[in-house]
């Protein structure tokens, strides 16, 4: 955890000096969302997505993230379109498919 710790320092300091680098805003929120700090991950990696939306691995993350949030049918629109940006992808698969269900309870 103390590594975590760490590194979220460093990244919180790089995102402040530069709130552009799409870079060090995803693994900022990226980071959130591997420590289950969904809620907290969500801002940055919106950000991230909003500097560059075609990163499918921020889709990913945010896809993740809201699905732990029982957000479903965000997870399944973010799960979307990573699987339109990166075709080839059995996580996206399995993702997409348990918010689908998840959102039919």
């Amino acid at each position: 955890m103390r590594k975590n710790a760490a590194a979220e320092k460093e990244l919180r300091a790089a995102v402040e000096q530069d709130s552009k680098d799409a870079v060090a805003v995803y693994f900022l929120g990226g980071l959130l969302v591997q420590s289950e700090r969904y809620a907290d991950g969500i801002p940055f990696l919106e950000q991230a997505r909003n500097l560059d939306p075609d990163s499918w691995a921020t889709y990913l993350y945010l896809g993740k993230a809201k699905l732990k949030l029982h957000e479903n049918a965000d997870a399944v629109r973010y799960l979307r379109r990573v699987s339109e940006l990166h075709t080839n992808s059995i996580e996206v698969d399995r993702r997409m498919h348990d918010a689908m269900v998840a959102g039919a309870r």
